[in-house]
């Protein structure tokens, strides 16, 4: 119903007037007998009415306006207690951030990320060489340890983030900002080692595995060879692709032989999976860059690189890989040697001839 001369006087609309009464009645401001009065419209028998209830007319004026009154301020400070939750809603990703000198710690990696390349590999761009300035570089590592918290919980959330992206929102902010996750984490490096514990327990969660294994690597080196070999036996063939190119990025800095056997299984591995090239491919190229195991890598990459149900590119990298191993890879010689009189094109000779001068030059 519409609310009678009360209203009229406060110049209340009816949604406003309803909102008004059923906040009164939460703070027991009005009563049923006050809400049904303001709720019709008076006429001479409800004055009548009310003169039973209030004695007089004038006393029911006063009262209903006292209480409108205090229905507006009600309504002003909920609206006031809002506005302040809405800005401190908005401020709380900033408020969350460790600051130094007045700036973010995200502030500071936009200043640190000075020149963004943007390479395209077929279908796909990615985000390539940051340069971080000198001064940058030195704030982020005086936030220290303060930037752990809210840096792991960027590494929870780049899951959805990644899938973002994989869903086609290739936006240049969500990829920078995937980007300065892991940028700060290889600033801080070993500056970030409590974060060790945590970052073991994200790598269970395959959607943020990547960007949980690549700051391990940039805190705890051997630490991320144990566990990233134990993710080469993983199920998801996206967390093993992973893996082995995350175990390319410690290969001078930790002891990752212990990876070799796992990474030769990944080598030989046989399914149906569309990836598989993808992750053989990979792992040819990291068994090269770590040349570590020859023994047991070097017949390895030759079985890959004599089967040719493998791909060609697959088979490139294990000629690729054998010239990284030098002489301890001379028993590749003759099936190189052989694959000079018969090679299909100019560049792939190339590779192998130049793999060939590599194993057949003299140890430094």
């Amino acid at each position: 119903m519409v609310p009678g001369v009360f209203l009229s006087h406060f110049g209340l609309s009816p949604g406003t007037s309803a909102i008004l009464q059923n906040i009164l009645v939460a703070h027991g401001l009005l009563n049923q007998e006050i809400l049904w009065l303001t709720r019709t419209t008076l006429t001479p028998a409800h004055f009548h009415f009310g003169q039973n209830r209030f004695q007089n007319s004038s006393f029911y004026f006063m009262k209903t306006k006292r209480i409108w009154l205090a229905a507006i301020t009600i309504v002003l400070n909920s609206c006031l207690i809002t506005t302040t939750l809405f800005f401190t809603s908005s401020c709380s990703s900033r408020n969350q951030q460790p600051v130094y000198n007045g700036k973010t710690l995200i502030e500071w990696l936009d200043d640190a990320v000075t020149n963004e390349t943007i390479l395209k590999i077929g279908d796909n761009e990615m985000l390539v060489t940051p340069t971080v300035t000198n001064y940058s570089y030195e704030a982020i590592r005086k936030i220290g340890t303060n930037a752990i918290p809210f840096l792991l919980k960027e590494i929870s959330e780049s899951g959805e983030l990644q899938k973002k992206v994989d869903g086609g929102d290739n936006s240049y902010k969500t990829r920078l900002r995937l980007n300065k996750i892991s940028l700060a984490f290889e600033i801080l490096g070993s500056i970030a080692k409590p974060a060790v514990p945590e970052l073991v327990q994200l790598l269970n969660n395959s959607n943020n595995f990547g960007f949980a294994a690549f700051a391990l690597t940039q805190t705890d080196p051997q630490t991320a060879v144990v566990v990233l070999a134990q993710a080469l036996t993983n199920n998801n063939i996206q967390t093993r692709i992973e893996a082995v190119h995350d175990l390319s990025v410690v290969a001078s800095s930790a002891n990752i032989a212990l990876a070799v056997p796992n990474l030769i299984q990944c080598l030989k591995y046989q399914s149906s999976e569309s990836d598989l090239h993808l992750l053989k491919y990979f792992t040819a190229n990291t068994l090269g860059d770590i040349h570590a195991r020859p023994d047991i890598a070097v017949p390895a990459l030759l079985e890959t690189l004599t089967n040719k149900s493998d791909a060609g590119e697959i088979r490139m990298a294990s000629v690729r890989a054998l010239g990284q191993f030098g002489n301890a890879a001379i028993s590749a010689v003759p099936v190189l040697e052989q694959m000079t009189n018969n090679f299909p094109n100019s560049k792939g000779l190339e590779m192998v001839m130049t793999a060939l001068e590599q194993i057949q030059s003299p140890s430094p």
